[in-house]
C-alpha cells in the first residue's frame, strides 16, 4: 500500500541535525515538502522542509478523522515567481455557517465518544483544516490531513496516514482536488455539499462517497419544474466551477429533452467582477422572465447585490440546493429580488442537542471583541455575552439541512469502524486491530443503519446517499421574515409518477401574486419591432459621422455550443486573445484618427468605427455582421426597416467568415473590405458585388506556387490546407496549375482547427509516410498552429515548406520552437511597407485609454502575464504602469508590416471612395476644403451603400509610402508577391529574406524572378533538396508511366534506334533526322554511313579486277585476230565484225567499272547507258554474223555468195539496231534521266547511295532491247547449227546466247531483291557474266586454232575438204 509521505520530494539536509536531536528550523512561509536524509547513518531522519500545517481545531484519539471546510470565504494568493519560495495564503471573513458544520462535526465525534453502544472503548480525535474555499488551500489542507504535523517521520519516509477518513468539502471543485489526492492512497472522503455528478465515477474517484445526492437528480427535477409551469424560454446562470458547469449542462440537456429553450447560459466566479457585469446585463436585456441560478451561494451572493444594486425585479428564480435555503442570502433589499423563489433544497432535519453545543463558542467574530485588546477601537471580550440573543445562521439550528449531511458523515465514518474493530457492547472493540484507510473505504460501502432522527444512512453504487429534496419557496413570513416554505417534494427512490409532488397553491410567486401566468409574454397594440435574444456589441467602438465597422479575429479560439434546434444555443466563448489581430484592429483605428486629423481628406466630417471580434470562425462572423448591421438597439419602433450602422466594413481575416459576413451584407450592397480574404471564389462579381480587398487572389498565388515548384525541380510534392473556403478553392487552383507546370501531387490533406486531436495526428502521419520530401500549406494560422505542434510531438523534421501568406511572415512561428521544422521555409508574401506613425500609437494603448473596456485589459494581462484581479493564483497584479517598450510581440512588432498595410489601404480607400461621393473639396464655382455633407443627407440615408460600393470601383490614389491603390473588375488589386525565405542572422534569429518576386501583371516568361541572394534550405542544409518521385532518366532513356501512378512516377526506358534523348528533352525520345542515326548510348544524333560499291572493298576491288581482267583478256583476243586476220579462220569469222564485237565487248568489261564508287550525276546517266549501248553494239554485230552465215548457207550456189550477206548489209544492220539502242538512251537521258539517290527507306540505320533510275520503264526498255536481239541471235543461230561442222560458228552463237539469256533471265529476281549495294553488284557479275560468256564462247574455240591447232587455220580445212 503506498504511503501518502511518497507525494513528497526527498533531498539530503544533514545541517538539520545536532547530536540525534531534532532542531528546530526556522518557519519559512513555504508549502510543506518532506525530505529524507539517507546518506549518513547518524542522520537517519525523514523530516519537512519548511513549516507543517497545523489544524485549526484538533483532539487526539484512537482513531481520526479530518475535516475540511471553508471557515474562511476569503483568500489572498502570493503571487508565484517559480524562483522563490511563495508567501503564506492569507485566509479572512469568518464564514459562520461553515463554522458551523466544523462544530457539527466535533458534536457528533464528542456524541460517539460518550456512547456506549458504537465504539465503546475507541475514542476517535480530530483535525480540522480551513480550506478557505479555495483549491489551492484545500491542497494544502489535504497534504497536512496525510501528513500530519510532526517534523521528522524516522529513518523512512513512508508512514501511515495522520486521518482514517475525512469530512468534507463543502465545494465540488476543493472536493475534486481533496479526492486526487487522498484518491491513490485509498484515504476515505466523505463529502456533506459536494454535489457534482462528475465525483460519481468510481473509476477516477474510488474512495469518494457523500451524504448529499448528485447534481444528475437536481438538474433533471430543475428541468421537471419548468416544464411543469410551462416556461418553456428561460435564461441560465451558473458557476464557472466543477459545480455549476456539470450542473448546468445536465440541466440543458434535460431542458432539451423537455422541449424548454435557453435564451441564454451565462457563467462566472466569485473572483471575476467583470465578468459578472456582464451577466447582469444581459439578464436585465433579455426577454426570459425565468431564470435557472445553479450557483453555488458566494456567487449567488454577489449575483444578488448586483441585481438590487440595479433594481432588476420582478423575475422567477429557480435555485439549487447551495444557496436556496441559505440564510446569509437573506437581507433587508434580497426579497426584492429572490421573492418567490423555487428551488430544490436538501431535506431539513433535528439534530438533538446540537443548538445548545453551538451556545458555547466563538465570541470574537459576532460581538466584535477580542480577547486581548490592543485595538482601542474593539470592546474586550468578557465572556458575559450570550450567543442566544444573536439571531445569526451560526446558531441558527432550525434550517439543520447540510449540517445534518456533517452529522451523517460522521456516524457513517464511526460505524465503519465499529465494523472493522469487531465491536460489541459486551467485550467492546479489538483494539489490537490497526484500522488502514482502505479498510474503512471498504467497510463504508457496506453501511446501513438509521440514526437518532430516524434518518436512514447508506450510500449507492457511486458513494452517494439516495436523492431526496425538498421543493421550497422563498415567502414572507412574521414581521416580514424570509421563510424557506417547503411546498413539495422529490424522492428519486418513488416510482414514476410519484417523484415528483407540488402543492402550487401554495406557491408565492415574485411580486405577491399567487398567479404564474404572469410569466407568459403578451402582445398588445403598440407593437414595436423588437430584437430577438440580445444586442451584440462591439468590442472597441467611437462614434463619428461616418461609422466603419471592422471584424477583425481578435481571439483564436472558440468553445462552440451544441445545437439542438429546439432551445436557444448557449452564448459563444472566444478566448486567448490573436496579438496579431490586435495589431490590425489597432492598425484600423490608427488610419481612422489619421484620417480625421487630415484637413485634405474629408475634412470636415468624422469617421467613427465599431469594431468585432469574428474569433477566427463562421458562427461568431455571423453574429458580427449582424452587429454592425443592426446595432445595438433593442427596440426600433413600429417598422424593422432602418439605415445600417456602419456604411463599410473592413474584414475579415479568413476568407470562409469573409464569405458568411457577405451572405448578409451584400442583400444590403453594403461594401466589405478584406484586408486578408484571399479564396478566389470571392472575385465572382455576380455572387458578391459589393466585395473588395487589398490582397490579391489565390489564383494567382496558386499559380505562382506551381511555378516555384517547377523552378526548383520539384515534381514531387506533399500538400495540407485548411479544411475552409480559403484552403480548399487555394488548393484546388494550385493542383490544377501544378499539374500544367508537370508536378504531382503524392496527397492533398485538410484539417481545421476544430478537429480533434487525432484527425490532426493522422494527418501529420500521412506527411511523415509520404516520399515527397517537399511540403505544401495551404493553411490559416491557426490551422499551422496546432500542425506545428502535432508536428513537433511525431519529430517532423527535413521536409522543405512552402508556405502561402497566410503564416509565411507570421512572426510568431518564427521561434526556436519550430525553427527544427520551419527553417528554410519559402513562400509568397505581401510586399513589406512602413506605416509612419503607426509604432508609435500601438505603444501608446493602454487600458487607461478606458478602463471598462474589457479588452483593453486582456491584451494587458495577456502581454505581461499579469492579472488586473488580486486574488489569482501565481499571478502579479497588473498596475497599469507596464511600459509596452519593453515588449516585444506580434503587437509591437512593426518590422514585418504586410497585412497590417493592407488594413490601412482598406481604411484610406473607403476615405476616399466617401471623399468622392460627398463632393468633398469641390463644388460648381470654386475648390474649397469642406464636403457637401448636408446637401448629401437624403443620399446618405436612402442609397448611400451602393453609392459607397460605385465609388470604391473607382478609387486611385497614392498612399505616402509611394503605393498605388486601386482595384480591377472584380474588386482584386494588382497581384504582386515577394519570395520569402526563412534564413538565420548572425545573431541566430530567424528572419523572412526576400529571394524573388512575383508580378502577374507582366507578361508570361517575366513574372517570375529569382534575385542573386543566397537561399537557406530544409534542415538548413547548403543543398537544394530534390524531391521527385522517380529519379530522372540517364540520357538515351525516356520516361514510361507506370499503371495506376501519376505521370511524375516513371520508370526508365531505353530509347529505341534511331531515337535520342539528352538534356534538352529529358524524358523523351525524340527521332533523328532523316540523314542521322543515333549513337550507341542514344544521346547523340550522329550522321547516318553512307553505303555504296567501292573500289576500296572488298567486293569492289574484285568485281573491278574481274572487269579488268575480261577487258584485258578481249584486248589480248583482238591482238591475236589482229596477229592472225591474214589467216582463213580470221577471214572466215568476218574480221570486221569480230574486231567490232571484240571492241563492244572491252566496252561492256569497262561499262562494269561506271557502276563502282561513289555515285554521281553523271556516272549515273553513264552507267546505263553504256552499258544499253555497248551490249546492244555486240549483240548486234553477233546477229549480223548469224544472219549472214542463214543467208549464206542457204543459197543455191554459195560460191557465189548473195548480195543481202555483203559488207556493206552487216554493217548497216549493226548501225541500224546499235542505233536504235542509242535513240532509246537518249529518249531516256532527256525524259527522265537517272540521277544519284539516297536511299533512307530500306535500312534504317544508314544510307544507301544509289542511282535511282528516273523512269524503270526506260530502264526496262534498254534491257528489253537487249534481250530482243538476243532472242533474235539465238533463233537464227539454232536455225544455223547443221551447217557443216568445219565453218560452223552458229553452234557457239548458240551456246553463247543460251549462257547470255539464262545470266539475265536470273539477274531480273536478283536484280529486284537485292539490297543495297548488292543491286549494284548483282548488275555488275550479269554483265562480267554475260561478257566472258560471250567472249569465251565465240572467241576461245577459234584463239585455240589460231594459236594450238595452225594445222587446221587452212582454207581447205575451213570449207571441210581434205578429204
Amino acid at each position: 500500500m503506498p504511503s501518502p509521505w511518497i507525494l513528497s520530494k526527498i533531498i539530503c539536509q544533514p545541517s538539520l541535525l545536532t547530536n540525534n536531536k531534532i532542531t528546530s528550523p526556522p518557519s519559512p512561509p513555504s508549502p510543506i515538502y518532506i525530505f529524507q536524509i539517507t546518506t549518513k547513518e547518524n542522520a537517519p531522519f525523514c523530516q519537512i522542509l519548511g513549516s507543517p500545517e497545523f489544524p485549526l481545531m484538533s483532539k487526539e484519539g484512537d482513531v481520526m478523522i479530518g475535516g475540511a471546510f471553508s471557515i474562511h470565504s476569503k483568500i489572498t494568493q502570493p503571487p508565484l515567481s517559480f524562483t522563490e519560495k511563495p508567501s503564506r495564503v492569507t485566509c479572512s471573513s469568518v464564514n459562520l455557517r461553515e463554522f458551523r458544520f466544523a462544530q457539527t462535526m466535533i458534536f457528533a465525534i464528542q456524541e460517539i465518544n460518550k456512547s456506549k453502544f458504537l465504539l465503546p472503548n475507541v475514542s476517535i480525535g480530530y483535525r480540522i483544516y480551513d480550506n478557505c474555499g479555495s483549491t489551492l488551500t484545500s491542497m494544502r489542507a489535504a497534504m497536512a490531513l496525510m501528513n500530519g504535523d510532526e517534523w521528522t517521520v524516522g529513518k523512512s519516509c513512508s508512514g501511515q496516514s495522520a486521518v482514517h477518513a475525512i469530512i468534507g468539502e463543502s465545494e465540488s471543485s476543493s472536493t475534486i482536488v481533496l479526492s486526487r489526492t487522498t484518491g491513490p492512497f485509498k484515504i476515505p472522503v466523505i463529502s456533506h455539499s459536494a454535489t457534482c455528478e462528475c465525483l460519481s465515477d468510481r473509476k477516477e474517484y474510488p474512495s469518494f462517497f457523500r451524504t448529499i445526492a448528485s447534481d444528475l437528480y437536481q438538474s433533471r427535477a430543475l428541468a421537471q419544474m419548468v416544464k411543469h409551469f410551462g416556461w418553456t424560454w428561460v435564461g441560465a446562470v451558473n458557476s464557472d466551477s466543477d459545480y455549476g458547469n456539470n450542473g448546468m449542462a445536465i440541466f440543458l440537456a434535460a431542458a432539451q429533452e423537455e422541449g424548454v429553450c435557453v435564451e441564454y447560459t451565462e457563467k462566472f466566479h466569485r473572483a471575476e467582477p467583470e465578468k459578472l457585469m456582464k451577466v447582469v446585463e444581459v439578464i436585465r436585456k433579455s426577454t426570459a422572465r425565468v431564470i435557472v441560478g445553479f450557483l453555488a451561494h458566494v456567487e449567488m451572493n454577489n449575483l444578488l447585490e448586483k441585481l438590487s444594486l440595479h433594481n432588476i425585479t420582478g423575475l422567477q428564480f429557480i435555485g439549487v440546493e447551495a444557496w436556496i435555503t441559505a440564510d446569509s442570502l437573506v437581507t433587508p433589499t434580497s426579497f426584492s429580488v429572490l421573492g418567490g423563489s423555487l428551488g430544490f433544497a436538501v431535506q431539513k432535519a433535528n439534530i438533538s442537542g446540537l443548538g445548545d453545543f453551538l451556545i458555547k463558542d466563538f465570541w470574537e467574530t459576532e460581538f466584535k471583541c477580542k480577547e486581548t485588546n490592543k485595538d482601542t477601537k474593539a470592546a474586550s471580550c468578557k465572556g458575559n455575552q450570550d450567543l442566544i440573543e444573536l439571531q445569526d445562521n451560526d446558531d441558527d439550528v432550525a434550517e439543520l439541512r447540510y449540517s445534518n449531511n456533517i452529522y451523517r458523515a460522521v456516524y457513517a465514518v464511526a460505524h465503519s469502524l465499529h465494523s472493522i474493530l469487531k465491536c460489541s457492547k459486551s467485550q467492546g472493540c479489538d483494539r489490537t486491530i490497526k484500522v488502514t484507510p482502505w479498510q474503512v473505504v471498504e467497510s463504508l460501502k457496506q453501511v446501513n443503519f438509521t440514526i437518532n432522527n430516524g434518518d436512514q444512512v447508506w450510500f449507492d453504487s457511486t458513494g452517494a446517499a439516495v436523492a431526496r429534496y425538498e421543493v421550497v419557496n422563498w415567502q414572507r413570513g412574521s414581521e416580514d421574515s424570509v421563510q424557506f416554505k417547503p411546498v413539495g417534494y422529490y424522492d428519486a427512490s418513488l416510482p414514476p409518477g410519484q417523484k415528483f409532488v407540488l402543492n402550487t397553491e401554495a406557491i408565492l410567486w415574485p411580486g405577491g401574486k399567487t398567479e404564474a401566468n404572469i410569466f407568459f409574454d403578451t402582445m398588445d397594440d403598440t407593437a414595436l419591432c423588437e430584437m430577438l435574444g440580445s444586442p451584440e456589441f462591439p468590442l472597441l467602438s467611437k462614434e463619428g459621422d461616418i461609422t466603419i465597422g471592422g471584424a477583425f479575429s481578435i481571439h483564436s479560439q472558440i468553445s462552440k455550443p451544441s445545437l439542438s434546434f429546439t432551445n436557444a444555443p448557449e452564448s459563444l466563448i472566444c478566448s486567448r486573445i490573436n496579438l496579431r489581430e490586435f495589431r490590425f484592429a489597432q492598425t484600423m483605428i490608427f488610419a481612422i484618427q489619421e484620417i480625421n486629423n487630415s484637413s485634405s481628406l474629408l475634412p470636415n466630417i468624422s469617421i467613427g468605427y465599431k469594431v468585432f471580434d469574428s474569433c477566427g470562425s463562421t458562427l461568431p462572423s455571423m453574429r458580427a455582421v449582424m452587429g454592425l448591421i443592426n446595432g445595438q438597439e433593442r427596440t426600433l419602433g413600429k417598422t424593422c426597416s432602418r439605415q445600417s450602422s456602419v456604411h463599410a466594413i473592413i474584414g475579415a481575416s479568413e476568407s470562409s467568415s469573409t464569405i458568411v459576413m457577405l451572405q448578409i451584407s451584400g442583400i444590403f450592397q453594403i461594401p466589405v473590405i478584406s484586408h486578408f480574404a484571399t479564396c478566389a471564389c470571392l472575385s465572382n462579381r455576380k455572387e458578391y458585388p459589393s466585395f473588395f480587398r487589398t490582397i490579391p487572389s489565390d489564383y494567382y498565388q496558386s499559380r505562382a506556387l506551381a511555378k516555384l515548384l517547377k523552378h526548383f525541380g520539384w515534381t514531387w510534392v506533399g500538400a495540407v490546407r485548411s479544411d475552409n473556403d480559403y484552403g480548399n478553392n487555394g488548393m484546388e487552383t494550385f493542383i490544377t496549375a501544378a499539374s500544367q507546370e508537370g508536378v504531382c501531387v503524392e496527397y492533398s490533406e485538410a484539417i481545421s482547427r476544430t478537429d480533434p486531436s487525432w484527425q490532426v495526428a493522422r494527418v501529420v502521419r500521412v506527411i511523415h509516410s509520404g516520399s515527397a520530401r517537399v511540403l505544401v500549406a495551404f493553411l490559416a494560422q491557426g490551422e499551422m498552429d496546432i500542425l506545428l505542434d502535432e508536428a513537433l510531438k511525431q519529430n517532423l523534421t527535413g521536409l522543405q515548406w512552402v508556405g502561402s501568406e497566410s503564416w509565411i511572415t507570421a512572426g510568431h512561428l518564427a521561434t526556436e520552437r519550430y525553427s527544427g521544422i520551419l527553417t528554410g521555409s519559402l513562400g509568397f508574401a505581401i510586399k513589406k511597407t512602413k506605416i509612419t506613425g503607426l509604432r508609435e500609437f500601438l505603444l501608446m494603448v493602454n487600458p487607461s485609454q478606458n478602463p471598462h473596456n474589457d479588452l483593453l485589459r486582456e491584451f494587458w494581462e495577456a502581454t505581461f502575464g499579469c492579472s488586473f484581479q488580486s486574488n489569482l493564483n501565481g499571478q502579479t497584479q497588473c498596475s497599469g504602469s507596464e511600459r509596452l517598450e519593453d515588449i516585444n510581440n506580434p503587437f509591437t512588432d512593426v518590422s514585418e508590416l504586410r497585412i497590417s498595410n493592407n488594413v490601412y489601404k482598406a481604411v484610406y480607400a473607403v476615405a476616399h471612395a466617401m471623399h468622392n461621393m460627398l463632393k468633398c473639396g469641390h463644388n460648381d464655382e470654386a475648390v474649397n476644403q469642406s464636403c457637401n455633407w448636408k446637401d448629401n443627407l437624403q443620399i446618405k440615408q436612402l442609397v448611400l451603400f451602393w453609392l459607397v460600393v460605385k465609388h470604391l470601383q473607382r478609387v486611385n490614389f497614392t498612399l505616402q509610402s509611394g503605393e498605388r491603390v486601386n482595384f480591377d473588375g472584380n474588386g482584386d488589386p494588382s497581384a504582386t508577391y515577394e519570395l520569402v525565405n526563412w534564413q538565420r542572422n548572425q545573431a541566430g534569429d530567424t528572419v523572412f529574406v526576400a529571394v524573388g518576386s512575383y508580378d502577374a501583371s507582366l507578361p508570361n516568361g517575366k513574372q517570375f524572378i529569382m534575385n542573386k541572394k543566397n537561399k537557406t534550405w530544409a534542415a538548413e542544409s547548403p543543398k537544394r533538396p530534390q524531391s521527385v518521385c522517380s529519379e530522372s532518366c540517364l540520357p538515351g532513356f525516356r520516361q514510361a508511366v507506370i499503371n495506376g501512378k501519376p505521370i511524375c512516377c516513371f520508370s526508365c526506358i531505353a530509347c529505341a534506334a534511331g531515337e535520342i534523348s539528352n538534356s534538352s528533352s529529358p524524358g523523351e525520345c525524340s527521332r533523328c533526322p532523316l540523314e542521322y542515326w543515333s549513337n550507341e548510348d542514344h544521346s547523340q544524333c550522329v550522321p547516318k554511313g553512307i553505303e555504296f560499291l567501292s573500289f576500296g572493298e572488298t567486293m569492289g576491288a574484285l568485281l573491278t579486277a574481274f572487269s579488268l581482267f575480261g577487258a584485258s583478256l578481249t584486248l589480248v583476243v583482238s591482238c591475236v585476230f589482229f596477229r592472225f586476220h591474214h589467216t582463213p579462220l580470221v577471214k572466215a569469222s568476218n574480221s570486221e565484225l569480230s574486231f567490232l564485237q571484240l571492241f563492244s565487248l572491252t566496252l561492256c568489261f569497262l561499262c562494269s567499272l561506271t557502276f563502282i564508287g561513289r555515285p554521281t550525276e553523271w556516272s549515273c546517266m553513264l552507267r546505263h547507258t553504256a552499258f544499253g549501248i555497248t551490249f546492244a553494239l555486240c549483240i548486234s554485230c553477233m546477229l549480223a554474223k548469224t544472219l549472214a552465215v542463214v543467208i549464206a548457207f542457204k543459197a543455191k550456189r554459195p560460191a557465189n555468195p548473195a548480195p543481202q550477206c555483203s559488207a556493206p548489209l552487216q554493217r548497216t544492220s549493226v548501225l541500224s539496231c546499235t542505233l536504235l539502242q542509242v535513240l532509246v538512251c537518249l529518249l531516256w537521258l532527256i525524259l527522265a534521266p537517272p540521277f544519284p539517290y539516297k536511299n533512307t527507306a530500306y535500312a534504317t540505320e544508314r544510307i544507301i547511295l544509289e542511282c535511282n533510275l528516273g523512269s524503270p520503264i526506260w530502264f526496262w526498255a534498254v534491257l528489253g532491247y537487249i534481250g530482243l536481239l538476243a532472242v533474235l541471235c539465238f533463233i537464227l543461230a539454232f536455225l544455223a547449227r547443221k551447217v557443216p561442222d568445219n565453218f560452223n560458228e552458229a553452234k557457239f552463237i548458240t551456246f553463247s546466247m543460251l549462257i547470255f539469256c539464262a545470266v539475265w533471265v536470273t539477274f531480273i529476281p536478283a536484280y529486284v531483291s537485292s539490297p543495297g549495294k548488292f543491286t549494284v553488284a548483282v548488275e555488275i557479275f550479269a554483265i562480267l557474266a554475260s561478257s566472258f560468256g560471250l567472249l569465251f564462247c565465240i572467241f576461245a574455240p577459234k584463239c585455240y586454232i589460231l594459236l594450238l591447232k595452225p594445222e587446221r587455220n587452212t582454207k581447205k580445212h575451213m570449207i571441210g575438204r581434205n578429204q
